[in-house]
């Protein structure tokens, strides 16, 4: 219900670290963005285990008019994973 995303990607860092073997993540809407932001911080060298991901329905969380718990999101990291990704979305 209050999401806070430095939480989010640390629980994402600590999980993978966790893992035995090799990672596939799989994320759910702000889910999606808590795996592109940790990405994106910890870099080529921080995702080696993780071999791809499957992200489902991102909100858009750029909007001028999204929730402001979505928009502790913001922005959308740019930056292309380091790890091959299925990203499944809609309009709706």
């Amino acid at each position: 219900d209050d999401p806070i995303r430095n939480v989010w990607i640390s629980r994402v860092d600590q999980a993978v670290h966790e893992a035995r073997g090799d990672v596939v993540l799989v994320a759910h809407s702000l889910g999606c963005h808590a795996v592109a932001w940790w990405a994106n911080l910890v870099g080529p060298a921080g995702v080696g285990r993780v071999k791809g991901a499957l992200l489902v329905a991102p909100p858009d969380v750029d909007l001028p008019e999204v929730a402001p718990r979505l928009a502790r999101f913001q922005p959308t990291p740019t930056t292309p994973l380091p790890f091959p990704a299925l990203l499944v979305a809609s309009r709706s």
